[in-house]
């Protein structure tokens, strides 16, 4: 988990361990560890940055490097919260097979019995499809993408993920669904709508309830701008050779393709809870 940019020699603040940690890590393993992501830092040209280490299914080092907001001189630590991006998307994934094994969401119905409002598309679009980017939608630059043109009275309209569907909704598929693979943020976004319908509970809420209060994440949240989150990472962008802060655009409108945020703990408490099969039965995770 990382924002990007900035010179090595802003890099030195001292980095913080947490004591979060199931086992810890060998000091000969970690001193090469902390080696490695300082070169890669210094390559990637990243101003901070944070890692979680599993080893033989214990948490085992978590720990943060250089700076979480190079004008304010912070440094990253454990606590720093860094935007999940896209890998916001297994959240989603997990939502909706824990609905389909209470059969609360048919994987393979057409995903307008959930979300009428998305516009036929003559075809039968699945939440199976979704999942496996197999949905024809289109993602950001691979295709037309037409807005919905709408005025809202909320300031926060996203808080329904239906609405977020107006970012999309009326683009032309990019294929026939099931003919093949194209990668879509904008599909996974239409299955948060789904889930949030199937589970009669908003997508927020049932991510708090199955899986980050299961699995002990207390830092995990929707990455709202409006709301002052203590410890959030500043971004960076990489221009030519310059580093500069990028703009902090708006990520409540994705829901499941991209909009969480938490410190790299829970980020690794994720991770631990799928390899343990914590989150959905072992046939489910063969079938995923």
């Amino acid at each position: 988990m990382l924002s990007q940019g900035y010179d090595v020699v802003l890099m030195t603040a001292d980095a913080t361990v947490s004591a979060a940690v199931d086992v810890a890590l060998a000091p000969a393993t970690a001193a090469a560890v902390d080696a490695a992501m300082t070169a890669e830092m210094e390559k990637e040209k990243v101003v901070g940055l944070a890692i979680g280490i599993i080893q033989n299914g214990q948490i085992a080092y978590l720990k943060g490097y250089g700076l979480a907001d190079r004008e304010k001189a912070m440094p990253v630590t454990t606590d720093t919260m860094f935007r999940w991006a896209s890998c916001t998307k297994p959240l989603g994934a997990i939502v909706a097979l824990q609905l389909a094994e209470k059969g609360q969401l048919d994987l393979d119905a057409d995903v307008r019995k959930y979300v009428p409002e998305f516009p036929d598309k003559k075809v039968r679009i699945t939440p199976r499809q979704l999942l496996c980017h197999q949905s024809g939608i289109v993602h950001y630059t691979n295709g037309t993408v037409i807005p919905t043109r709408a005025t809202y009275t909320n300031a926060n309209p996203y808080l329904d993920p239906v609405v977020s569907l107006n970012h999309f909704k009326e683009s032309p598929l990019l294929f026939a669904p099931g003919e093949r693979y194209s990668y879509t943020s904008y599909g996974y976004l239409l299955l948060s709508a789904a889930t949030a319908r199937a589970g009669r509970q908003t997508f927020a809420e049932q991510v708090a309830q199955r899986i980050a209060q299961p699995l002990g994440m207390t830092m995990l949240q929707p990455d709202y701008q409006w709301v002052a989150i203590p410890n959030r990472a500043a971004g960076y962008i990489l221009e030519g050779e310059q580093v500069k802060p990028s703009k902090d655009t708006d990520q409540s409108w994705k829901w499941d393709a991209g909009g969480y945020i938490s410190g790299v703990g829970d980020f690794a408490r994720f991770a631990k809870g799928l390899l343990d099969v914590k989150l959905v039965s072992k046939a489910t995770e063969r079938a995923m």
